[in-house]
């Protein structure tokens, strides 16, 4: 992936060096920000910090590939404003909640499009009613963005008050379309489940379909295999997930997951979860779903999901 990283004007980080704490509210010195009047070099004509001609590089009065929009503070709508963003380092055109929603369930190793040093800080909660008592579910994880598009996770699943396997996973992104249309990538998982025994290890090939402004398609799938320690039987299994979703509006997004697991038995294993996702504020964001599983030779059984998300 390109990286965005641009180095603020030697004048714009004197002025916010000797004004710490002041970065949103910075505008030329003695001219209001949006003085018709000022010269072309000091309009800032939304205040956000940024001169107009460092959003629009090319003074052509659009929002080309690469430039903010000098008449909105947070050009991308996620939270943070362009200044902000620019001086982070990240792209301010981005909004990594609506470019391209993660499915819940089965998640990514952040985004397709991050950007070199994202933390994610997540716990995903299930909740099973079953027949035996009540399961929960729940996964702390850390994700880490090594490089642009290319990221690692370590997870701890648990069942209950014990910890039931260890699981690492890393994903690389092959191509980032310039408007966020599409893209695509791997992830290789590995994961050891410490009571049944058996370590998997999966190739999972991930693409995604942006179609207009609100609906974006995600699909994951690939083969997995998996080691029985005990035996020393080896297994495989094909892994599809399909998801859709809809903003509703810029911080709600709306979707269905589909996951389905074919072994080499013949064993049908498959999940639906209906979901909404929530951008709470710029770092935070939650999600919840509710929907079906079937799993070995089980019935069908309800399940409940959360999701708890930090980004930084």
């Amino acid at each position: 992936m390109t990286s965005t990283r641009t180095t603020p004007p030697l004048a714009l980080m004197l002025s916010l060096l000797a004004a710490p704490g002041a970065a949103l509210a910075w505008t030329p010195p003695s001219v209001p920000c949006a003085a018709a009047t000022a010269p072309d070099h000091e309009q800032d004509s939304d205040c956000d910090g940024l001169p107009d001609h460092m959003e629009d590089l090319n003074q052509n009065g659009r929002v080309d590939i690469g430039e903010t929009d000098p008449h909105k503070r947070d050009t991308d709508g996620d939270g943070a404003s362009d200044l902000t963003e620019y001086l982070a380092g990240t792209d301010a055109n981005r909004d990594a909640f609506l470019s391209f929603p993660e499915p819940m369930v089965f998640d990514l190793v952040r985004g397709l499009d991050s950007e070199k040093g994202e933390l994610e800080f997540n716990t995903l909660f299930r909740l099973r009613p079953r027949s035996e008592g009540m399961l929960l579910q729940y996964a702390p994880e850390i994700e880490y963005a090594f490089g642009d598009g290319m990221a690692a996770e370590l997870e701890l699943p648990m069942e209950n008050e014990r910890v039931a396997a260890l699981k690492t996973a890393v994903q690389f992104t092959f191509h980032v379309d310039p408007h966020r249309r599409w893209a695509h990538g791997i992830q290789v998982l590995a994961e050891t489940k410490l009571h049944e025994k058996e370590t998997d290890v999966a190739l999972l090939h991930i693409g995604k379909v942006r179609l207009g402004e609100r609906v974006s398609l995600v699909s994951i799938s690939g083969v997995q295999g998996v080691h029985v320690r005990e035996t020393g039987d080896l297994h495989a299994a094909a892994l599809v997930n399909l998801s859709a979703f809809y903003a509703v509006a810029q911080q709600v997004i709306v979707g269905v997951e589909t996951n389905m697991r074919l072994d080499d038995a013949m064993a049908f294993d498959w999940m639906v979860m209906p979901q909404a996702h929530v951008q709470l504020n710029h770092h935070a964001r939650v999600q919840v779903g509710l929907g079906a599983v079937k799993g070995g030779p089980s019935n069908v059984e309800p399940m409940m999901s959360t999701r708890f998300i930090i980004e930084m």
